[in-house]
């Protein structure tokens, strides 16, 4: 980071580092506090908390794998070959970092799910206050006042509502997309405070247990953010490799291989993977109508040329429109900044082969900004009512997800159709467009 950039920053206030991001100003504030309303929400929202854990934790789903990834782990088992066959598609360090998972499995399975329902919700909470202080430049607290914002408040609780499906997929499956989404935003909010070194081991962790957060670093280096850049890349590569201290490198070099073969295995075009090549693959792979066909769990891949060309192409174009819409180098802390995060978060999520629909949280972000532009008083009318519309299409979309509201056979033929995958290309699209919208705020 420059000098004069650093400076800049960290002697800064902390309620004004923001300030370039607070430009987009909204016409609606809070509920207002103490009335019925707004206290007939969150006795909703809390009543929802409370039965999510009666409602999830007696359900086993992905976390069971991940408590035997744990337990493997601890004991010195091999971590792919002795857990359910390919069940562990996580690099090795997510299994060393599962093993208390799978310690308090041993003495209670239904508290393990009830403390992952809990962390659950504390990385909602989080991502919460991060889009507080990133857009408004407030705090997440229980009553509102000018320097802060409650879940009430229409700034965050619409945003909330509208990345909800994706949520629910995340409960029902006891999965942990919202945690490391969580953790990858909070790391991304640190290095633009000129935390470098601590954003970027943030996002290091996220990345070395899933790796899709690993797109953030080709954005830290194009944006030369050497310092965040150099501390992600050696976090990362310090907690991918931490598994050898225990198990040995031979161990560690073959359950590599192993992973690999693992993740392969998931790929394909069945409905419940929402990916831009699982859309090309059933389409020109084998030939599908999109909505014409029902529903299949799980589909090999066709093995067509010809879809992953086109799977290539779409990232070269999307590639290609992102470096265009994001002329000029914005400040670390601006509102240029917040939607090139977002960008990078949509796209390395819906152009991995493995996109499934829990991986979709990453909307919350894109949702709340454009929230804030479409009730912004910088835009002007036309613009506004296009972020709202490309806002509210995404969400339409992201219904079939919720298979007991709709009903299974038409959700499964709609996701057999790509309508998630079209909805969040919407998504990028419209980010792209705001990028080119948002008020001026560039490293001169």
């Amino acid at each position: 980071m420059p000098p004069d950039e650093s400076t800049s920053i960290e002697n800064a206030p902390a309620i004004d580092r923001f300030s370039s991001s607070r430009q987009t100003k909204p016409q609606s504030g809070n509920l207002l506090p103490g009335t019925n309303r707004d206290k007939l929400i969150l006795f909703v929202l809390l009543l929802a908390v409370v039965a999510s854990f009666f409602v999830y934790a007696p359900r086993e789903k992905d976390f069971q794998f991940y408590a035997a990834e744990g337990n493997a782990f601890f004991d010195g088992r091999d971590i792919y070959l002795d857990t359910p066959w390919q069940s562990n598609t996580m690099p090795p360090f997510f299994s060393l970092v599962a093993v208390p998972l799978g310690l308090v499995n041993r003495v209670s399975p239904y508290l393990n799910h009830v403390l992952w329902i809990a962390l659950n919700w504390a990385s909602i909470v989080l991502v919460l206050d991060l889009i507080a202080r990133l857009i408004y430049g407030k705090r997440l607290r229980w009553r509102p006042d000018e320097s802060s914002l409650t879940i009430t408040s229409s700034e965050l609780l619409i945003p909330f509502l509208l990345t909800l499906p994706f949520i629910l997929n995340n409960f029902e499956l006891l999965q942990i997309n919202m945690i490391l989404y969580a953790l990858a935003l909070w790391g991304v909010y640190l290095q633009a405070t000129g935390k470098d070194a601590a954003g970027g081991i943030a996002i290091a962790a996220a990345a070395a247990m899933k790796v899709m957060a690993i797109a953030l670093l080709p954005y830290l280096l194009y944006r030369k953010r050497w310092r965040a850049a150099a501390w992600m890349a050696g976090a990362t590569a310090f907690f991918s490799l931490s598994p050898a201290f225990f198990m040995g490198w031979g161990k560690f070099w073959k359950d590599v291989g192993l992973w690999s073969v693992s993740l392969n295995a998931t790929m394909g075009s069945g409905n419940s993977l929402q990916s831009v090549y699982s859309m090309w693959d059933r389409i020109i792979g084998y030939g599908y109508i999109p909505f014409a066909v029902p529903g299949t769990f799980l589909l090999p891949f066709s093995g067509s040329h010809s879809a992953r060309l086109a799977w290539e192409l779409t990232g070269v174009v999307i590639a290609l429109l992102g470096l265009l819409a994001c002329r000029g180098t914005p400040k670390p802390d601006s509102r240029w900044a917040q939607i090139e995060w977002s960008l990078v978060f949509v796209a390395a999520t819906i152009l991995s082969p493995l996109t499934r629909k829990p991986y979709l949280v990453v909307l919350f972000l894109p949702y709340a900004l454009l929230y804030a532009g479409w009730r912004s008083s910088d835009l002007d009318a036309r613009a506004r009512r296009i972020l709202r519309n490309v806002m509210f299409v995404c969400f339409a979309t992201s219904i079939p997800t919720l298979h007991d509201l709709i009903g299974k056979a038409l959700a499964v033929r709609l996701e057999m159709g790509s309508i998630v995958t079209y909805g969040v290309l919407i998504m990028l699209g419209g980010l792209m467009w705001y990028r080119t919208l948002a008020p001026r705020n560039e490293l001169g």
